[in-house]
């Protein structure tokens, strides 16, 4: 085979926008790097004068001062921005590499749209903020402003470059030569060195430092993004990222346009984006990459650690490439054809890392592959969480209707991950969704609100009525964000409909956002008036301008006769009730109120607890203390919670925890806890807080937990260790780095463990502020700095997080002295699931049978968890010995090894070689021939 284009010296290329790169970058002859004046004076060529500036331009301009990229985690190739695949709508579009300053936008992930929708709130202008459809508005005015900023030759315009490549690459084209430099030859920044000019800016050989490899990784990005525009073949569209990669793998003194060796996450961007034209098999070293790396030494060495980056952006570079062709086409991909797809790829479908099987599951999905329901519900039930999640996902992408029965099917089940499964069904259409309004689950209503956002239509609309009045405030948080963005047909009626019947949280935010889309002054009402008047009004407001409120549709009128309700009567009986007895105020309402109250019964606890939401808050306080205490033991408890006597409160305390052994706590008590905890003190209250609340993963949890952790007692910090112990979210895992330096051995501990259960890589690294300055210390420097018990903790949390480095520490500390460490290893190594392991197990049991009890028997057990129990010899449950065990398992592993040897396509050096599929042996026997 002829090497590819991608990757060899061109004697002509051909497409405007290319030749202007490689015009610039490299000649026929070769260049020995890039020129930077060269690329300035094309620079002017390729673009327009520099236009006017704002205040607007300057706003934006002031938070692009800093070199603070990070990659995006969450970052999936079908939600990326510009994806054709457009059925999975399970997360915001969002670009691999993010830009992360430290500004206050009010909001976890900073945007430039965000600056623009402050900047247009606060009265600057009126045409984006009365804009019947301001989020298309604000889009399109970030990219005008972008445009405009790139022209600045300094860290301000070379980030405004990146993000206008990652939101519309045709307008990036004038800087693709910028961008091709920050690439190859980049630019260092440093401050002025005359101190009059606080910005950072271009000083080519003086500057303190380059600009960080994460920088270049977005640029790499951003820039095979505008190559990728060009309107020619592939290969020529994508050379001169190709040229790249081929001069890396030559020797220094041999290279003719690179100074210093890529950085692996910046080669790594390469291969990805020239994915996105030109076919995998055409792609030197893809093939090989795609096969799993070998098994690293005792310590992983920076090569390793590139092999890895590199085998994710190869099966990375193949999902790029099946997106575009299956967008281009309306005939699907043929994964089988040789002269398209290298033959390793059928290597990922069990490969040891999760990264590579997500990606081969989306790669069957997007291909519609005849084996894509097979492995996807295999993954359904992977070992790693992230898996999991993304195979439900990606039967969204499959989008066939065996896909859509096996997320109905799996909606059916107690499962954490039903709320995933709801965006796999919204791959199906609003019409999929708007049935499950009335789950059980408060994080599937709350999900459910995120993806009917997307499909502005009268069936969701109808959905989104009862979702913005739902009993649990976070899925309102969810519908009232969901909505903003929406027609005024749609929208308004529901801003009214959430101002009148939503709580009072939901209705200021409702109603301060429909007088922002009408352009009025001030809301129609004030959320705290009275519920007739707030209807009153709000019925008057639209008849006046011709809304149609109540927002009933037909579609809703047919799911309130199919779903059970509160009943309303009895809400409304209630409501106006609570309203005489709190206007009364005083002995007065000790009357006849209070004494109608006290004769509910606790069936109607539904009803009160919807009205309290939707109370305000001198109605709810009059609730809490003189109506819930007397239909349910754990309101009772809430109220002794707030006494003054330590003794009372922890007796309360004692009594939440039996209750919430029992049955979940309602949301309502978990956020009243959590305000009244704010200035608990005492260690036995909060232990048994934490004992109430410990089965418990909802939302109002997470801000009790995130009190406790950081408590100024080091016991209630303990407490708070061990929920994220048993509960690891990726959200707790930032909370847990924060305490790896505690000053309390046993709390310092518990957070390092608890840190590996979170599946957050982040705590991996040390964290740092927008200056450089290390403000958490990572999992990785702590590995070297500590002995005995915390150096095993470290190493189990880096192993859980699949870290190579912690993977090959583990694997050595197996062999130690000391039976007890020994033990603790074998018990990590099972935590792990990774069957690279089962090899070193094996040799435990066979090799080392000098070693005490305690080991053979961990090492059995370790051996049964990484095992599937169908693949277990069928003999070794009628063996009563471990020694028995051991030569079973032994012969089992030897066999094993002679059908399968470890050079063959489907044990790829992980240890443990699995059986292949029948359709993947015939695709073995075809490769061999």
């Amino acid at each position: 085979m002829k090497p590819s284009l991608v990757n060899r010296m061109l004697p002509g290329v051909h497409g405007t926008l290319v030749v202007a790169v490689c015009a610039v970058c490299l000649s026929v002859a070769g260049c020995q790097m890039f020129d930077v004046e060269t690329l300035r004076n094309r620079f002017a060529v390729l673009s327009d004068p520099t236009p006017a500036t704002s205040r607007l331009t300057d706003a934006i301009a002031d938070t692009l001062n800093a070199d603070a990229w990070m990659a995006n985690h969450e970052w999936s190739p079908v939600t990326e921005p510009g994806s054709p695949l457009h059925g999975l709508r399970a997360a915001p579009e969002l670009p691999r590499w993010l830009f992360r300053p430290a500004v206050a936008t009010g909001k976890p992930l900073f945007m430039v749209e965000d600056v623009i929708a402050a900047y247009y709130t606060e009265g600057n202008q009126d045409s984006v903020a009365a804009s019947t459809d301001p989020r298309s508005a604000i889009e399109r005015e970030a990219i005008t402003q972008l445009s405009i900023i790139a022209h600045r030759d300094d860290l301000v315009g070379w980030n405004a470059a990146i993000l206008l490549a990652h939101r519309d690459a045709r307008s990036a084209r004038p800087f693709v030569t910028v961008l091709a430099q920050l690439v190859g030859d980049p630019p260092t920044i440093g401050d002025d060195p005359n101190g009059e000019n606080k910005k950072s800016t271009i000083v080519i050989g003086k500057a303190p430092r380059p600009i960080s490899p994460d920088m270049r990784a977005a640029a790499a990005e951003a820039w095979c993004l505008v190559l990728a525009t060009a309107e020619t073949d592939g290969e020529t569209a994508m050379a001169l990222p190709g040229h790249l990669l081929d001069d890396m793998r030559r020797g220094r003194e041999a290279r003719q346009i690179l100074k210093d060796d890529l950085p692996m996450a910046v080669e790594g961007e390469l291969i990805r984006g020239i994915g996105r034209r030109v076919a995998p098999v055409r792609i030197r070293e893809l093939a090989a990459l795609l096969n799993r790396p070998p098994q690293t030494g005792p310590q992983a060495s920076g090569g390793d650690l590139r092999r890895q980056e590199l085998h994710r952006a190869a099966i990375d570079a193949c999902v790029h490439y099946a997106m575009t062709q299956q967008a281009a086409s309306e005939e699907p991909v043929n994964l089988h054809d040789d002269t398209v797809w290298p033959r390793t790829l059928w290597n990922c479908e069990d490969d040891n890392d999760p990264w590579v099987r997500n990606g081969f599951g989306l790669l069957l999905a997007i291909t519609k592959d005849s084996r894509a329901l097979e492995v996807l519900s295999k993954q359904i039930a992977d070992s790693n969480s992230d898996v999991q999640h993304r195979a439900l996902q990606n039967l969204g992408v499959l989008q066939n209707e065996e896909a859509r029965g096996e997320l109905r099917e799996y909606m059916t089940r107690e499962s954490l991950l039903r709320k995933t499964a709801i965006q796999g069904l919204a791959a199906f259409g609003d019409t999929e969704l708007v049935g499950y309004v009335g789950d059980e689950d408060a994080r599937v209503r709350e999900e459910l609100a995120r993806q009917l956002a997307m499909f502005p239509t009268d069936a969701s609309a109808a959905a989104m009525a009862d979702l913005l009045t739902d009993d649990v405030f976070s899925v309102q948080v969810a519908a009232v964000e969901g909505v903003k963005h929406w027609p005024d047909a749609l929208l308004l009626p529901l801003l009214l409909h959430a101002g009148v019947d939503g709580n009072y949280q939901t209705r200021d935010n409702s109603l301060a956002a429909f007088a922002r889309r009408t352009g009025v002054v001030v809301p129609p009402f004030r959320p705290d008036d009275e519920y007739s008047l707030r209807r009153d009004r709000a019925t008057q407001i639209a008849a006046t301008a011709g809304i149609a409120y109540p927002p009933l549709h037909e579609a809703s009128q047919a799911r309130v006769e199919s779903l059970t309700r509160v009943d309303t009567e009895r809400v409304e009986e209630i409501a106006q009730r609570l309203k005489t007895a709190v206007g009364l105020g005083g002995a007065a309402a000790g009357g006849f109120e209070i004494e109608w109250f006290r004769r509910l019964k606790p069936e109607d606890m539904s009803s009160v607890e919807k009205v309290y939401h939707r109370s305000e808050p001198a109605a709810r306080s009059f609730l809490l203390r003189e109506i819930l205490p007397h239909l349910a033991p754990e309101y009772d408890a809430l109220l002794r919670m707030d006494d003054a006597d330590v003794k009372r409160r922890r007796a309360a305390a004692a009594d939440l925890r039996k209750i919430g052994n029992a049955r979940t706590l309602p949301d309502i008590v978990l956020e009243q806890l959590s305000e009244l905890l704010v200035r608990e003190e005492d260690t036995v209250v909060w232990r048994d807080v934490i004992a109430a609340i410990e089965q418990d993963t909802s939302e109002p949890v997470t801000r009790i937990v995130q009190l406790a952790v950081n408590h100024r007692w080091p016991d209630v910090r303990q407490h708070g260790c061990d929920y994220v112990l048993k509960h690891g979210r990726p959200e707790f895992a930032l909370w847990m780095q924060a305490l790896f330096q505690d000053s309390n051995p046993m709390v310092q501990l518990t957070a390092i463990r608890a840190a590996g259960q979170c599946r957050n890589q982040r705590v991996l690294e040390d964290q740092v502020d927008d200056k450089g300055n290390v403000t958490l210390i990572g999992l990785r420097r702590l590995m070297t700095s500590f002995t005995g018990e915390k150096h095993m903790a470290v190493v189990g949390s880096m192993a859980r997080l699949l870290d190579p480095g912690g993977l090959d520490e583990l694997n050595r500390i197996s062999y130690s002295g000391d039976w007890r460490t020994r033990v603790a290893a074998i018990n990590v190594m099972a935590a792990t699931g990774q069957t690279r392991f089962v090899d070193r197990l094996i040799d435990v049991l066979w090799l080392d049978r000098e070693a005490r009890p305690e080991v053979h028997q961990a090492a059995l057990r370790a051996i049964e968890a990484l095992i599937p129990a169908e693949e277990h010899p069928a003999e070794l449950n009628r063996l009563a010995t471990p020694q028995q065990q051991a030569a079973t398992w032994h012969g089992w592993w030897e066999q094993r090894r002679r059908k399968f040897p470890t050079n063959s396509p489907q044990s790829a050096g992980n240890g443990y070689n699995r059986p292949q599929p029948a359709g993947q042996a015939a695709m073995a026997g075809a490769i061999s021939r």
